[in-house]
């Protein structure tokens, strides 16, 4: 006997020996059910006890009845099935102690093999789970700690620790072991593989292994298919600090490898693919291992779904320990409530962690009422239950105050409240529990701010005993449930409140938002708003999302009440603004209101009867009465329908009346209904007041002239318009109604010879189109034409010092007003003209022969190394480019290696082949190209490697989620390494301060860009910056 058995034999009980038997004779009949083979043996002991007992009662009544014969044999039948029911509890007592001895044999037999230096394995195979378990926990003890002795006395003893790496299927069984009996709350399984442009090696992957044990070496280590090698990570607690060991590990490890016959020399890397446990179910990690380390670029990890499951505690562990793996799934659970997206996604997470503690507590149900104090009901919320269970939930999903007010009364008296027998509460609550079927329940009353916000329950039909412990961990659901119960009332709140404000303006054209009064941030706002106001964002200051001014607005209706203005938004034509309420919900909000006033009534003999607008003859009277008003400015826009007859010819059914009908319609669409007359059978004149400048007036004109164009439906046809424009200005043109009516006929007449679409005014010989996209046309044909485009330069910095390297161009569209034009709206525009390609061409141009004109001084003298244009992918599918770029090259005299042109990454993925001819073309005449807009983590550097581009300029947007995610950071900083890896220059986008800066610098990014390095400058302005700089 084993000194292990000798210390089990000393802790014997003391207690007499035939009252020790038949305690354990008995505890054995209770323990059969722990069993699975012999649950039998259970049902033959019940069912034999129980018809004996039958059997005498009924031998009884019949001797009773005179019946004795037959009550005998009843009798007699009784006995034997009572001697039946002992014999098989005395034959399943025999079983089970027979077990239990064997058992116990076999893990002292494995521990003094232990102490003896051999470790020995037993397959849990006893058919009782308790057993089993016990058998399962010791052998992964064993194997731990034998794994560990070993590392230590070889490390004691100066020896390289041999490599203990498990085969595929041993890794496989191992795996399982380890996984069910590991008590932490969150494991990863990783999965390596080498990274190399040469075929792997056995020298690298035992290179891999050895690095590998020494940075996991109380870990699982295991082959997989494919030259993969596994690690199973016993505790992953924190992933941030388990992510930057593997980020530290991968950037570590390198192995180089110098073929002694070639001399040549490969180096190899490593990526990881993981699957983190519980979140990927444990039957899937291998599976997910491997499946994201096929996706991965260097670190990607699968954490499953955000709705997770709870996995089950084992109900033997001992009651400290139980509560430590509860109390880890409480928080995996609560977090996945946070990470969820969707609402019926955090429901579902709520439902689990409600679920979990009920099964753990042993309540048979649970629920969450929640108080809507404007209806005086509690709703219920959440429920879980097992088996038609109710409980509480029994009163209904919607319970009137008074019905539940008893227990949340209880709750609020002593939070949180256990009755284990609910005859010892008050007569009243007592007997209302009774009703419901409970017998035992937790209560806790949510509260905020003093008001009631609800009601958590968990319940029983029969009574329940909890543990100080169990108690303890059951109160610490309530916090997850009371935050959580907070976000819903506050999003509910908030749902009604958009829906009121949808509601209002849906009856007419007027838009709704809320305020914070104090800070004047948009909380809230009606759906047509950001329709209208394109920089309307929730959580900017309302002056500047809506009006676009930096400063608050001079006669805000917070401050002077209902104001009228013009809304460049809303047209030129003033709207009314009020405060709606300054109260909807919450406290410190206010809910102004936008709408157009309503037109005057007019008489009839001032309306035109057909389009139901005002006539020249209103027309007359209203300017008449403007021109005599000292202080009244503004302008009168005039619209010739120039196409009626040709119109007319194709729709047999339309009229003038018709046409010019359709029209004013539009033009009353958008706010100028009160302002618009018709002038004469085929014009309109629409009148503009409180213009202040022209830019307004445009950006007025250019919104009327968009609303019209058409195509424009009278009836079912549809037809396409065509106008001649006329502008006056009052009171700079005319003074008076009859040069005023004079002067529109002559420009319009002035207007129509000049061609389609043009605005004429007076005094000016040169007209502009007054649709923008044929405005912006016209500058971008005119600067084509004149063979000289505009420029805007921004810098590309060194990161190391500061200075500017790299110079990028782009084309620079300046409008009459001297306003610039952005270049998404004039590239679109060309984009569809089919000029795209030309304004590339002469905008490369353009550089070039700046450069040219300043490399010796301006270049040389500031250290400007590069020339960086980005070209659109039509100028690179065109015919010419390759002999264009050479051209301009030889003109401008350009070094070799100075020229940098960039293409998009997506562009170039779709195109690889003909981008492989280009590159091979433009290295022939010494230019580079580089890669533009590469998103981190999605395109990979290593394809646009083998196809010989020279660098990679990485997106703005990556950058920003690099900042922002752990995820994302460390997918940028791999696509960093592969890109330097591949011996290619970086170039970080989207710099926009400090942090940015210090991080690229990190990586090793030798340039970059974005606000931090400089906006977009003139020529004249960005060499008055380098003056200063010198």
């Amino acid at each position: 006997m084993g000194k292990n058995e000798n210390i089990i034999q000393k802790s014997k009980s003391k207690t007499s020996k035939p009252r020790k038997y038949v305690k354990r004779f008995f505890a054995s009949f209770s323990q059969l059910r722990h069993s699975k083979r012999e649950r039998p043996i259970l049902i033959t002991v019940l069912a034999s006890l129980s018809l004996g007992v039958l059997f005498l009662i009924v031998s009884a009544i019949l001797s009773g009845l005179h019946f004795v014969g037959i009550g005998i044999i009843f009798f007699v039948l009784g006995i034997l099935a009572m001697i039946a029911s002992f014999s098989a509890m005395f034959y399943g007592y025999c079983w089970l102690h027979d077990k239990e001895k064997d058992s116990t044999s076999s893990l002292l037999s494995q521990m003094d093999a232990f102490d003896a230096g051999e470790t020995r394995y037993v397959e849990p195979s006893w058919d009782d789970e308790r057993s089993d378990a016990l058998q399962k926990r010791m052998n992964a003890f064993l194997e731990r700690t034998s794994r560990l002795l070993e590392e230590k006395g070889q490390a004691e003893g100066g020896k390289a620790p041999t490599l203990e790496v498990l085969s595929v299927s041993e890794f496989k069984d191992a795996l399982g072991r380890e996984v069910e009996s590991n008590p932490s709350s969150l494991s990863c399984l990783l999965c390596f593989d080498l990274v190399s442009k040469s075929a792997p090696r056995a020298e690298a992957m035992n290179a891999l292994k050895e690095a590998l044990r020494a940075n996991f070496p109380e870990d699982l280590l295991g082959e997989g298919e494919e030259n993969a090698l596994f690690v199973y990570r016993y505790s992953a607690s924190s992933k941030n600090s388990f992510r930057q060991k593997l980020q530290s590990f991968i950037g570590s490890f390198s192995y180089c490898y110098t073929d002694p016959l070639t001399s040549s020399t490969s180096v190899y890397g490593t990526r990881v693919g993981g699957a983190y446990f519980p979140g990927v179910q444990e039957r899937m990690l291998l599976e997910a291992s491997t499946r994201a380390l096929k996706r991965s670029q260097g670190i990607e990890l699968e954490e499953g779904g955000t709705q997770r499951y709870a996995k089950s505690i084992n109900p033997h562990l001992p009651e400290i320990a139980r509560r430590v793996e509860i109390l880890g799934e409480e928080n995996r659970l609560a977090s996945a409530i946070m990470d969820g997206k969707e609402e019926a996604e955090r429901m579902d997470n709520l439902l689990h962690l409600l679920s979990f503690h009920r099964l753990q507590a042993g309540f048979e149900s649970a629920g969450i009422y929640l108080y809507e104090p404007e209806t005086r009901c509690y709703r219920l919320y959440v429920h879980d239950e097992e088996e038609d269970v109710r409980g509480l939930a029994k009163f209904g999903e919607v319970v009137p105050a008074e019905e539940l007010n008893p227990f949340y009364e209880q709750g609020k008296i002593e939070t949180p409240f256990f009755c284990q027998n609910v005859l010892e509460l008050p007569h009243d609550l007592s007997l209302r529990c009774q009703s419901l079927s409970i017998a035992s329940f937790y209560l806790y009353s949510f509260r905020f701010g003093g008001e009631k916000t609800g009601l958590a329950y968990f319940s029983s039909t029969k009574p329940v005993s909890l543990s100080l412990i169990r108690q303890e961990v059951l109160s610490d659901f309530f916090p997850y449930a009371s935050s959580y119960l907070l976000y819903a009332i506050k999003k509910e709140k908030e749902d009604l409140r958009h829906l009121i404000l949808n509601a209002f303006c849906a009856k007419k054209e007027s838009y709704c938002y809320t305020v914070d009064r104090e800070t004047k941030r948009l909380v809230q706002y009606s759906e047509n708003v950001p329709q209208k106001f394109k920089g309307a964002q929730l959580g900017e200051v309302c002056h500047r999302a809506l009006f676009g001014y930096n400063e608050p607005c001079p006669n805000c209706p917070l401050v002077y009440g209902p104001v009228k203005r013009i809304i460049p938004a809303l047209g030129a034509k003033e709207v009314a603004q009020s405060v709606l309420t300054y109260r909807l919900g919450q406290e410190g909000l206010a809910t102004l209101l936008i709408e157009k006033e309503e037109p005057r009534a007019t008489s009839t003999t001032l309306t035109d009867k057909a389009l139901q607008i005002k006539n020249a003859k209103a027309f007359q009277i209203e300017a008449n009465r403007e021109l005599r008003n000292p202080l009244s400015r503004g302008a009168f826009l005039g619209i010739r329908l120039t196409n009626k007859a040709e119109l007319l010819d194709r729709l047999a059914d339309q009229n003038s009346n018709s046409l010019l009908g359709a029209v004013s319609r539009e033009i009353s669409s958008i706010g100028y209904d009160d302002g618009l007359y018709r002038f004469d059978p085929d014009t309109l004149v629409v009148r503009i007041s409180a213009s202040t400048n022209r830019s307004t007036l445009m950006l007025a004109i250019e919104d009327i002239a968009d609303q019209i164009h058409g195509p424009l439906y009278a009836g079912s046809d549809s037809f396409t318009p065509q106008y001649a424009y006329s502008l006056l200005y009052y009171p700079s043109d005319v003074n008076n109604v009859n040069d005023l009516v004079s002067l529109f006929q002559t420009e319009l007449l002035r207007s129509q010879k000049m061609g389609e679409g043009l605005i004429s005014e007076v005094g000016k010989s040169r007209a502009r189109k007054a649709y923008r996209p044929e405005y912006v046309e016209s500058l971008l044909r005119d600067k084509l034409t004149s063979g000289h485009v505009d420029l805007s330069f921004a810098a590309m910095k060194e990161v190391s010092t500061n200075e500017v390297r790299l110079l990028a161009a782009r084309a620079d569209l300046i409008a009459e007003d001297h306003s610039h034009i952005h270049p998404e709206e004039f590239k679109r525009i060309g984009g569809e003209q089919g000029l795209t390609a030309q304004l590339d061409f002469a905008c490369l141009k353009s550089f070039l022969d700046y450069y040219s004109q300043r490399k010796d001084t301006l270049f040389h003298d500031n250290g400007i190394q590069n020339l960086f244009f980005t070209m659109d992918e039509s100028t690179f599918l065109d015919r010419n480019f390759i002999a264009k770029v050479a051209e301009y090259t030889v003109e401008f005299k350009v070094p070799s290696r100075t020229l940098v042109l960039a293409f998009d990454a997506s562009f170039l993925e779709k195109n690889m082949e003909l981008a492989r001819s280009r590159i091979h073309d433009l290295h022939e005449i010494k230019v580079l190209l580089f890669v533009r807009h590469l998103h981190a983590g999605k395109e990979s550097p290593q394809r646009f490697a083998e196809i010989g581009v020279d660098g990679i300029s990485l997106s703005p947007s990556s950058l920003a989620d690099a900042l922002n995610n752990e995820s994302d950071r460390n997918a940028y900083a791999s696509a960093v390494n592969e890109i330097i890896s591949n011996n290619l220059i970086p170039i970080c986008g989207g710099v926009k301060d400090e942090g940015g800066i210090r991080f690229v610098q990190d990586l090793g990014v030798p340039y970059a860009y974005g606000p931090y390095c400089g906006e977009a400058l003139s020529p004249n302005e960005f060499e008055t910056l380098l003056s200063y700089h010198q």
